[in-house]
Formats: C-alpha cells, structure tokens, sequence
C-alpha cells in the first residue's frame, strides 16, 4: 500500500518532491491505552528542527510534535509554532529522536515519521506503523 507525501518546495534553485511508502519502515502493535515509544534515528551536528509527522489513509500529514536541537548547547526546546499535546511527550538529542504516545487510542493508528531540518537541509526518516490492536491496517 502506498501513502504519497507530496512535498514540494520550490525555489530559485530546486524543487524537492517526496513519497513515502508503509513498506519503508516497521510496524508496531500496542493495545489501547498501552504507552508507545517511536523513534528516528538521524545525525544533527548542527542545529535544528525536528518534527514528528502523523498520515493516515490518503490524508495530508499532521505535524505533531516539534523541537529545535542546539547542538552547541546540547538542549532542546518546544517549536512555538506547534503546540505541544498532553498525550505526547517529544524527546531529542544529535542522533536520535523519540516521540512517546501515552494512553493510545484507536485514533492513534497511523504512519508516523520524522523530519529533520538543518540549515537548507531537509531529510525524512523510514516510517512507522502504529497499528491499535482492533483497528484497520494503514
């Protein structure tokens, strides 16, 4: 099955046009109300956003989470720009990155990926696959 990410980021310079596909990365099962760990594995030497992206079906993917990594601080912190869940809990640091859901829910089935943008640079990690036990396969 194959869930298109259409991103297009046209400049002067380029257009970058990407497609993810559910074959691309692994699945993981969990029953409702179980506490889930997603992880992305990247190398950041330098600063910069990541973001936890959601897709469901055909549907445009759902930034939810994000934060700014200061590789020369070692910190990170919340992007302003996306408000940050209650249910969800985004931690960062050079090479990876982990998004814990608590408490999933049916709803929480999807493809789930991060982001990484560092400078111009932009790179997009495997996906993976939240199956609720109880719920259609996405």
């Amino acid at each position: 099955e194959f869930f298109p990410l259409n991103l297009v980021l046209e400049s002067q310079e380029c257009v970058l046009s990407v497609s993810l596909s559910s074959q691309a990365g692994l699945t993981v099962e969990a029953e409702p109300g179980d506490d889930v760990t997603l992880w992305c594995q990247y190398s950041l030497s330098l600063s910069g956003y990541i973001f936890w992206f959601k897709q469901t079906n055909n549907s445009a993917p759902d930034r939810i989470a994000c934060r700014y990594y200061s590789s020369s601080s070692s910190s990170s912190n919340s992007c302003f720009f996306i408000p940050e869940s209650n249910r969800s809990v985004m931690r960062v640091n050079s090479t990876f990155s982990s998004l814990t859901i608590t408490a999933v829910t049916l709803s929480d089935s999807g493809l789930y990926y991060c982001f990484i943008q560092k400078e111009q640079f932009m790179t997009f990690s495997t996906t993976t696959r939240l199956q609720i036990r109880g719920t259609v396969s996405y």
